[in-house]
């Protein structure tokens, strides 16, 4: 029996040299992805392993005294507001958030 000699869009994309091409972008884009993802991931690890083997960096001391030394005008208001990234409820909803914009846009 012989094969159909229709071939489908996605087949016919695939063989076209623009096909190729775009599949070589999305290669790239993907690989680029992976490498920047994995970076962050190895730079979080170390991070997380010094911080478990010390309970205090000295820089970090450092900074934290010289931040809380300032005392301009809206400077707590400010702490607040970054500080308000970390609690429970608002770290979920951009996580939700960022999943749902992900999934709308078919980036999973």
């Amino acid at each position: 029996m012989s094969e159909p000699l229709e071939q489908s869009a996605a087949e016919a994309e695939e063989v076209s040299p623009q096909g190729r091409a775009k599949r070589r972008r999305e290669t790239r884009r993907l690989r680029r992805a992976e490498v920047i993802y994995a970076a962050g991931l190895a730079a979080f690890a170390v991070l997380a392993v010094l911080a478990k083997a010390n309970s205090y960096f000295s820089w970090d001391k450092t900074v934290a005294n010289a931040v809380q030394s300032i005392t301009l005008p809206g400077m707590e208001t400010a702490m607040q507001v970054v500080s308000l990234m970390g609690n429970g409820f608002t770290s979920w909803a951009i996580f939700i958030a960022t999943f749902a914009v992900f999934f709308a846009f078919r980036r999973r």
